[in-house]
């Protein structure tokens, strides 16, 4: 090969060369991992075994995936060696309340105040309460009392010869509040309770929602003697 074909390569090799990325002292290239990189993969490689291990039953036992479903566990109503009568389930130690329950507050939650019936609605009336009322009463008041109150309901209809009652007549406009809150909350007769499917602030809206169509009910507005109205106080 003669000395110009010489000088060509290297020329082409220089070209080469500065078309490259430059490389400094140190420079490591981007189809490497980094240090950082290594070390991820290498925790998660070791957390990988740690999960694999801690669900087998032994090393070289091989893998046993259900561990966690057959181990031993108490049934809600199986029996125990544990508790001094035998039973799994157990009564909650007196004066156990739920952390959401109200205390010291016998008119919103009972309906009483020292003993004695309400007449005046605990909480306040907005549009909001009122629309929560519709809503609840329409559900599980409608079958019965039909849509607004004055019968029909498909249920109550088929419940002869004894009906329930008009919820828009006198007499019951006439009862105080805390007696509706307590019978949604208990049931009475033949009406079951609602404590169950309607919380606390629920029942008042219900009981709310009632006075608002007994206030529009030409029979109720007629007679004098209603009550149970908000702002008659016991």
């Amino acid at each position: 090969m003669g000395t110009g074909t010489t000088g060509a390569v290297r020329h082409s090799s220089r070209r080469l060369q500065t078309s490259l990325p430059h490389r400094r002292r140190g420079h490591i290239p981007c189809c490497l991992p980094t240090p950082a990189t290594w070390a991820t993969a290498t925790w998660l490689a070791l957390f990988a075994t740690l999960l694999l291990v801690g669900c087998s039953k032994g090393y070289g036992d091989g893998w046993d995936w259900e561990r966690m479903r057959k181990q031993k566990r108490a049934d809600p109503f199986g029996a125990s060696p544990i508790f001094p009568d035998g039973k799994v389930l157990q009564t909650p130690p007196a004066g156990t309340v739920p952390a959401d329950a109200i205390v010291d507050n016998t008119a919103l939650t009972e309906g009483t105040r020292a003993g004695v019936v309400i007449r005046e609605l605990p909480v306040s009336v907005d549009s909001a309460l009122l629309a929560r009322g519709a809503d609840r009463f329409g559900i599980f008041c409608t079958p019965c009392h039909g849509e607004r109150g004055a019968g029909g309901g498909t249920v109550g209809v088929n419940l002869k010869p004894y009906e329930p009652p008009v919820l828009v007549s006198p007499m019951v406009a006439g009862t105080p509040v805390g007696a509706l809150y307590h019978i949604i909350t208990h049931g009475g007769a033949r009406m079951p309770a609602f404590a169950a499917q309607l919380d606390v602030r629920e029942r008042w809206a219900v009981v709310a929602y009632l006075q608002s169509l007994q206030a529009s009910s030409p029979s109720v507005a007629a007679d004098s003697g209603m009550t149970g109205k908000a702002g008659d106080n016991p």
